[in-house]
């Protein structure tokens, strides 16, 4: 199998950080992909597979290199393919060694980089030690988060129907075209069609029906089918979602407005989501609170203080000024 010799790639060697980006940007734009090619040859681990001038790296040194990089460049390195990779791990060694060629590594300005990326490095190490010594969640706490907070998961399962308006003339362009096509509505025309649609929902009309012809919105295929939300688990705006949570079971809401429109919704059913629904999502909250309330109690060992007359408070943004 042939050794891969890699040099001065389009006739640059780049910094460590440069080469990571770099890897980066490439596999975020698509480029660089590993193309379709024979599947190598299986080696021995202490066979020479990379060589950067005189330094020479074994097939297990390699993959300790990759095991090692964190996962974001794992990542990368799986987009990229393990030449491409090579190759641009080569770079950095490449401009390594030209380093220390110059004995730049033993200047101040080196050893002062040093010591903040060591610092970066050791404060992350903490961090996913933290993280593994306090992030477990028993199911029997998960069992008690979900029963002491079962308002945080009721949910209800709606059928609507929109009827949308034309924005007034002095809205934004954006806010205009919100369709294809412009409402054929004025907003006070546009209520009384969804006041006509509720009474003749509430007089026993088929409302599925009446979504597939009359409502202005993507569930109108589905016969105005919106399927299940809770509060917080849906783009609706707040004042909508609240006045439909308000109602109970086979229940029709009056028109609810939103910016460019009127909803008018029937309560289908109420639930509280169940169990295994929600256990994923609780499990990971619960890891987080812990990591978090772990890493505010080490932050007390470790008081700070900051000299006012060095770090004065920063004015607030005048108003109105961008953020």
């Amino acid at each position: 199998m042939p050794i891969l010799k890699a040099g001065f790639i389009g006739g640059k060697l780049l910094p460590a950080t440069g080469m990571l980006l770099l890897l980066g940007s490439r596999a975020a734009l698509g480029q660089g992909q590993p193309s379709a090619s024979p599947t190598a040859g299986a080696v021995s681990p202490d066979t020479i597979v990379l060589t950067v001038g005189e330094k020479t790296f074994t097939a297990a040194e390699f993959e300790t290199i990759v095991s090692a990089l964190p996962p974001q460049f794992r990542a990368t390195m799986a987009s990229l393919g393990k030449k491409s990779f090579a190759e641009q791990l080569a770079n950095l060694y490449g401009l390594a060694m030209e380093g220390e060629k110059r004995e730049l590594h033993q200047g101040a300005e080196f050893q002062r980089m040093l010591e903040f990326e060591r610092r970066v490095l050791l404060a992350q190490v903490t961090m996913n030690a933290v993280a593994a010594e306090s992030a477990t969640v028993g199911p029997e706490e998960v069992d008690y988060y979900y029963q002491t907070h079962a308002a945080d998961f009721e949910q209800v399962k709606v059928t609507g129907i929109y009827i949308p308006f034309a924005a007034p003339s002095g809205a934004s362009q954006g806010a205009r075209q919100t369709s294809s096509a412009m409402p054929a509505y004025t907003e006070q025309q546009a209520q009384r069609k969804a006041l006509e649609l509720r009474a003749r929902i509430q007089s026993g009309q088929d409302m599925a029906a009446l979504a597939k012809t009359e409502s202005e919105h993507p569930t109108a295929a589905k016969g105005g089918d919106f399927g299940y939300f809770g509060l917080n688990q849906t783009q609706l705006p707040a004042a909508v979602v609240n006045s439909v949570f308000s109602l109970q079971a086979r229940q029709v809401s009056a028109p609810l407005k939103d910016r460019l429109g009127f909803f008018v919704f029937r309560v289908e059913d109420k639930r509280v989501q169940p169990l295994e629904e929600v256990r994923q999502p609780i499990q990971a909250s619960l890891s987080i609170q812990k990591v978090n309330r772990r890493i505010e109690t080490l932050k007390e060992s470790y008081p700070i203080e900051l000299n006012p007359s060095y770090f004065p408070d920063e004015p607030a943004p005048a108003s109105g000024a961008r953020q």
